[in-house]
């Protein structure tokens, strides 16, 4: 008799640890795709927020570029502006100097 229900009690609590078994494994389960998807999920808006970060930062960049090579070529023509007024004034002072002399 004892035995009987030495093995009916064993059968019980087998059958009990193995139904745990399977909720924690279930619960385990539904976890891992929680966290999986929240991984997911923030690794498209890390990825979107970087992707835009760029696009403005190379809009940014290539704006500062043309205006540096505006300036860049608003001063040239300056310069040889300047250059070239100071070129015939001088030649112009070389032509009154040899007519005075």
């Amino acid at each position: 008799m004892d035995t009987l229900k030495l093995k009916s009690q064993y059968e019980r609590n087998a059958l009990k640890l193995k139904s745990q078994y399977e909720r924690n494994a279930l619960k385990l389960k539904s976890q891992y795709e929680r966290d999986t998807l929240k991984l997911k999920s923030q690794y498209e808006r890390d990825t979107l927020k970087l992707k835009s970060q760029y696009e403005r930062d190379t809009l940014k960049l290539k704006s500062q570029y043309e205006r540096d090579m505006l300036k860049s070529k608003s001063q040239y023509e300056r310069d040889t502006l300047k250059l070239k007024f100071q070129y015939e004034r001088n030649t112009l002072t070389l032509k009154w100097y040899r007519i005075l002399l």
